[in-house]
C-alpha cells in the first residue's frame, strides 16, 4: 500500500490525514458512463391560479395568472399543458403557448393535456431567462368566448457533462470542461421521492458558493440525482460509492470533497463508512453533513395522521401518502405514520451507527452544519399552539397543534406555502382554492440531529440544549439564529470556504 501524507487547513483548524491506498472499484467497475443527452427532469408542468383569490366567486377570466412549476432545466424544456379545467363560470377551452415568446406557437391545442417541447439556445453566461407566452381561451356555459394573454419565464442552465447508470440515476458536472487538474466536489441531493427537484433546488441553494467561491479557487462542482430520491438509504449509499469511483477517475489528483445536503448526509455518511468496512477507497478527504437527519428528522405527527386517512384518489393526496410511505421517509423520520412502531427507523440508525466501529469514516475529516443553533426557536411555551390550518374555501378541514419537536432547537421545515390552488384535493371540473394557514415554520432537523450530539441535555421548560455534549464529527457550524432547512447562511459559506486541498 502506499501512504499519502495529506496536510490541509479544513473547517478552519490544520488537519493531518494518512489516507492508505485501498483496493476500490476500478473505473471501468463503476455503473456510471458519459450521457450528455441524458434528460433529468421529464415534463415540467404549467397551471392557472388566482392570485390572492379565496373563495370562487372572485376568480374572473381578466383576473388570473399563469405559471411553470419546476421553471428551471438545461436546454430541452418539455411543458405540460392542461383545457378544460373549470375556473367558477369559465372553463379553459383552448390553449396556445410560445415556448420562446417568437410570435410562433409552439403547441396549439383544445385536448385535456399536450405536451410543447422546445431546445433553447446554450446561455453564454452562467444562466439565461427566457419568457414563455401563454393564449387561453376561456369559455362560460352560455357559449361566450374570450382570450387572453399571460407570460412566464423560464431559467436555462448551460449543458453540463452527465455521467448516468442503467437505473438513471445520473450525475452532472456542472460545467463542461476538462476537470482533470481540479479540486472535485461532489453535492449529494436530499429527500427527493418524485425526482422533482432537480436542478434547479440545488442550484438555487449552492450558486454563490459555486460561482463565488469553489470555482474561483480551482474546485470542480459535481451534482448526483437519484432515480429513486425516496428509496433505501442504503441502496443509494451504494450509488454514491459509484459516484465517487467514476469522479475520482475524472479527477485523479485530488481527494474528492462530498457534501451530503439533508438526507444526502447519512446517505453519504453510509457510503463512507460501508467503503472503509469493506476496505474500499472511497478517495474522500473532506465530507460535510448539511442539515442532515443523522439521528431523525421530524414532521407533524397529527398531519401525517390525516393524510394517512384521506382518499388516496383526491388530488395531490396519494403523491403526499406515497412520499410518507417511501422507504427513505420511514427510515428518517423519528413518528412515521406508516411506521408507527419505528422499526424502520431504528433499524437504519442501528446499522448505521455500528457500522466501521462508530458509524463514520475515519480517512477524511468530517464537518456538520446545521441550521440551527442551541436555543429554541419558538420554546416549548409554543406547545399546542397552531402550528398550521387547512382551508378549503374558507371551511376549515384540519387544525393541527404543535408539539415539542416543532418547537425545539434546529433548522426549519421550508416549501411551505401558505397559499396555493387545487393541489390538495381534485374534485372533477372545479378547482378549489386551499388556504394552508402556517402560524410559525416548524422544526425539521433538530440541532442534535444534524451534529449528532452525544450526552446532550433539552431544558424540558424551554426546550433549549443546555448542554451541548460532544458531537461525532470533528467540528461543526451552528448559526446565530434558525433558518430554512435548505438556507445556506454566510457562516456557513465561510466555514465551507475555509477548506483548501493540495492539487
Amino acid at each position: 500500500m502506499n501512504l499519502q501524507m495529506l496536510a490541509a487547513p479544513i473547517f478552519g483548524s490544520l488537519v493531518i490525514v494518512v489516507a492508505l491506498s485501498a483496493p476500490g472499484l476500478s473505473a471501468a467497475q463503476s455503473p456510471f458512463v458519459r450521457n450528455d443527452a441524458f434528460d433529468f427532469r421529464g415534463v415540467h408542468a404549467s397551471f392557472v391560479g388566482a392570485p390572492g383569490a379565496s373563495g370562487g366567486g372572485t376568480w374572473t377570466p381578466d383576473y388570473f395568472e399563469v405559471g411553470i412549476k419546476s421553471d428551471t432545466d438545461f436546454r430541452l424544456f418539455k411543458l405540460r399543458v392542461r383545457t378544460g379545467m373549470r375556473m367558477v363560470d369559465w372553463t379553459v377551452g383552448h390553449v396556445k403557448v410560445d415556448m420562446n415568446n417568437d410570435g410562433t406557437w409552439e403547441l396549439e391545442t383544445s385536448a385535456p393535456e399536450a405536451i410543447a417541447s422546445y431546445t433553447y439556445p446554450e446561455p453564454t453566461g452562467l444562466s439565461a431567462l427566457h419568457t414563455v407566452r401563454f393564449q387561453i381561451e376561456f369559455i362560460n356555459p352560455g357559449g361566450q368566448r374570450v382570450v387572453r394573454w399571460r407570460e412566464s419565464t423560464v431559467t436555462i442552465f448551460p449543458a453540463p457533462r452527465v455521467f448516468a447508470t442503467a437505473d438513471n440515476d445520473a450525475f452532472i458536472q456542472v460545467r463542461n470542461e476538462d476537470p482533470t487538474n481540479k479540486i472535485p466536489i461532489l453535492v449529494v441531493e436530499g429527500f427527493d421521492p418524485l425526482n422533482d427537484k432537480f436542478p434547479e433546488w440545488y442550484y438555487i441553494l449552492t450558486w454563490d458558493l459555486i460561482n463565488s467561491d469553489l470555482y474561483p479557487a480551482g474546485f470542480e462542482v459535481f451534482f448526483l440525482n437519484f432515480n429513486e430520491g425516496g428509496a433505501d438509504l442504503r441502496d443509494n449509499a451504494s450509488v454514491v460509492a459509484g459516484a465517487l469511483e467514476k469522479i475520482h477517475a475524472i479527477c485523479p489528483n485530488s481527494e474528492i470533497a462530498l457534501f451530503g445536503l439533508s438526507m444526502g448526509g447519512p446517505i453519504s455518511r453510509h457510503a463512507l463508512a460501508n467503503s472503509e468496512h469493506d476496505g474500499d477507497a472511497h478517495h474522500v478527504g473532506l465530507f460535510v453533513s448539511f442539515d442532515s437527519p443523522q439521528q431523525m428528522a421530524h414532521t407533524s405527527p397529527d398531519l401525517q395522521d390525516w393524510i394517512k386517512a384521506q382518499d388516496p384518489s383526491q388530488g395531490a393526496i396519494g403523491h403526499l401518502q406515497a412520499t410518507l410511505n417511501s422507504v427513505a421517509a420511514k427510515q428518517m423520520l423519528r413518528y412515521n405514520t406508516y411506521d408507527p412502531g419505528h422499526e424502520f427507523n431504528e433499524s437504519f440508525y442501528n446499522q448505521l451507527d455500528a457500522l466501521n466501529g462508530d458509524g463514520y469514516p475515519h480517512r477524511s475529516f468530517n464537518g456538520a452544519i446545521s441550521n440551527g443553533n442551541f436555543e429554541a426557536k419558538w420554546g416549548y411555551e409554543s406547545v399546542g399552539r397552531h402550528l398550521m390550518t387547512l382551508k378549503i374555501n374558507e371551511q376549515l378541514i384540519k387544525d393541527v397543534p404543535a408539539v415539542q419537536l416543532d418547537c425545539g432547537a434546529g433548522g426549519l421545515m421550508s416549501n411551505l406555502t401558505t397559499r396555493r390552488y387545487g393541489d390538495i384535493f381534485n374534485i372533477p371540473f372545479f378547482h378549489v382554492w386551499y388556504d394552508l394557514e402556517i402560524t410559525f415554520n416548524p422544526v425539521y432537523i433538530p440541532t442534535w440531529s444534524a451534529l449528532d450530539l452525544q450526552d446532550f441535555d433539552v431544558n424540558d421548560e424551554t426546550g433549549d440544549i443546555d448542554i451541548v455534549g460532544t458531537s461525532k464529527f470533528d467540528d461543526f457550524v451552528v448559526q446565530s439564529t434558525s433558518l430554512m432547512h435548505h438556507e445556506l447562511s454566510q457562516a456557513s459559506r465561510s466555514k465551507i470556504g475555509s477548506s483548501r486541498f493540495p492539487v
